[in-house]
C-alpha cells in the first residue's frame, strides 16, 4: 500500500510548511489526486488517520479535490477529456494521446487554528 508512504510525504510537508508559524492545529488538509495517480483516497484518508496520529494534524478532515483528466492527440492536437475506458482521440482517432493533466498529486493547503 503505496498510500501509507504518501500520507507520510503529506505530514512532512505540511510540517515543513507549518515551521515558523504559531497555530494550535490543522482543521483541514486539502489536497489534489488525479484520477490516473495510482492512489486510492479512500487508502489515503485511512493512512493519513494512522501516520497524522500525536501530530498537529491529528483529526484534521481530508478533502479530496478530483480534477479532471485532460489528453491531447499528438496527430491533431485537439484536447479533451478523458475517462479510463477510451484512449482514442474523438476528432481523428489516433491512439498517439498525450496526458495532459489527471496524475496530479498535490498538497493544495492547509487550514489552520491559529493560535491566539
Amino acid at each position: 500500500m503505496h498510500e501509507v508512504s504518501l500520507a507520510q510525504d503529506i505530514l512532512a510537508i505540511s510540517m515543513e510548511s507549518l515551521k515558523n508559524r504559531p497555530f494550535e492545529k490543522v482543521v483541514v488538509v486539502n489536497l489534489k489526486i488525479g484520477p490516473v495517480s495510482g492512489v486510492d483516497p479512500e487508502a489515503l484518508r485511512f493512512a493519513l488517520t494512522v501516520v497524522t496520529e500525536n501530530t498537529p494534524l491529528a483529526g484534521a478532515e481530508v478533502r479530496i479535490e478530483t480534477p479532471p483528466m485532460r489528453l491531447e492527440c499528438r496527430d491533431c492536437r485537439q484536447e479533451f477529456a478523458g475517462d479510463d475506458s477510451e484512449f482514442s482521440c474523438p476528432a481523428c482517432g489516433s491512439s498517439r494521446i498525450q496526458l495532459l493533466s489527471g496524475d496530479e498529486m498535490e498538497v493544495v493547503n492547509l487550514e489552520v487554528l491559529e493560535r491566539s
